[in-house]
């Protein structure tokens, strides 16, 4: 009767079959609950409204964490009894199901009021100030308001996004201002609406600047105990090219004396401290690593002449038009510099300052040592530049657009406002 009665049971089932049981099963339902969200999400993109997009993609991180709790209380009582028949099973997945379409009706059911809500806050515009991340961002945002949006874009923001994402972003976006006209041009090539962008360069803001010095010392570079003071200022990296200007100083007249300061920190610190080394000019540069404003102009009253050897990276990266090089300017500072992307819009080559190849060495060694050595064509280029960075970049005109575009995305959608409720 034993042997019978142990024959009528099935054997119980081992350990590691139940927990391989287990993951087929939980990997098996969570790749299709994911086919079935991805088309979900494709059908209901098909479906809404460009002005809906923002308000989705929120829902689906409610979504997404209500998942991660509902069941987990459920289960764990599950877990925790000796013993589990169908019964408990069935009772456990009944109760899943209430949870989930509960939750489901009561987001749908709150969904009008949540619109009030987001729809009550005023707003009279977004502005994005790149393009990336935070342009991404704004543009949801404003979907989810159904404002009107615009963005700025600059330097990286053009030159090393993918251009389907420009053109994208371009075509619901209200306007776009750049800084500079190289990178207007390329983002009019490719905005489905180029008359809604504008060319806005930054400027400088000369009542926060301190006054430039009365007057620099005439130094030529003969005297070893006074030497020519080059200064460079930005963040080593390789768009700034300054593996480029330390082979452009080594390269310089052994009888021209020169002392080179930069400030500013970056990824390539111990490459460049360790290239220096090797082309013998170590003792001669000076690091100085990020400084805060005041000591970064103290840096601009005792050089005598400004040096960024800017040129395109290897991913694409290029500067746009260099804010130093104008406060340099300001500063009565001869520069030089490199015809990469919207410098020569802001200097002029001969007249305020001098320009070459981007990665040439030879021409910037030359460059660094006609200046160095000419005290009078350095004051020359140096007032020239002055008077075009008042002449055509002070920061006012732009502000001031942005201002009055901004200003009329709020009447543009007071209007329409206004005319819906007319209807």
């Amino acid at each position: 009767m034993d042997a019978l009665a142990e024959s009528s049971n099935p054997p119980a089932e081992s350990l590691s079959n139940q927990v391989r049981s287990a993951v087929i099963w939980r990997s098996g339902s969570q790749i299709l609950a994911q086919i079935v969200q991805w088309a979900s999400t494709f059908l209901v993109i098909r479906i809404l409204d460009p002005h809906d997009y923002g308000l989705f993609a929120m829902t689906g991180v409610v979504l997404v964490f209500l998942n991660m709790l509902n069941g987990y209380g459920l289960a764990s009582a599950i877990i925790q009894k000796p013993d589990v028949d169908d019964r408990a099973v069935r009772q456990l997945f009944g109760m899943l199901l209430l949870l989930n379409f509960g939750l489901g009706a009561a987001q749908f059911l709150m969904a009008p009021l949540a619109a009030v809500v987001v729809s009550a806050v005023p707003t009279p515009g977004t502005l994005a100030m790149s393009k990336r991340p935070p342009a991404s961002v704004t543009r949801y945002a404003a979907a989810l308001r159904g404002l009107p949006w615009s963005v700025s874009a600059h330097a990286k923001d053009i030159w090393t996004s993918a251009p389907w994402e420009i053109s994208e972003k371009l075509e619901d976006a209200a306007w776009l201002v750049t800084c500079t006209g190289v990178g207007l041009q390329r983002l009019k090539e490719l905005a489905p609406h180029p008359e809604r962008l504008r060319l806005a360069y930054h400027g400088l803001d000369f009542a926060h600047l301190p006054p430039p010095p009365p007057a620099r010392p005439r130094r030529d570079g003969r005297d070893a105990a006074d030497p020519v003071v080059i200064l460079s200022i930005g963040r080593k990296v390789e768009k700034k090219g300054y593996g480029d200007l330390l082979q452009a100083l080594a390269k310089l007249p052994p009888e021209l004396h020169w002392r080179f300061e930069h400030v500013g920190a970056g990824e390539l610190s111990e490459t460049l401290k360790t290239q220096a080394a090797a082309l013998g000019i170590a003792q001669r540069c000076i690091w100085h690593g990020a400084q805060p404003q005041k000591a970064v102009f103290a840096a601009l009253a005792r050089a005598d002449l400004f040096v960024l050897a800017s040129k395109k990276a290897a991913d694409g990266d290029q500067d746009g038009l260099p804010n130093v090089l104008m406060e340099a300017a300001h500063q009565n500072l001869p520069l030089v510099s490199t015809h990469e992307a919207a410098i020569g819009e802001f200097i002029e080559d001969g007249e305020s300052g001098l320009l070459v190849a981007p990665g040439s060495p030879d021409e910037l060694a030359i460059a660094l040592a006609r200046l160095a050595g000419d005290p009078d064509l350095r004051a020359r280029v140096a007032a020239r530049a002055s008077q075009t960075l008042h002449a055509r970049f002070s920061f006012d005109a732009g502000i001031d657009w942005i201002a009055a575009a901004l200003g009329g995305q709020a009447m543009e959608r007071q209007r329409s406002q206004t005319a819906r409720a007319a209807e």
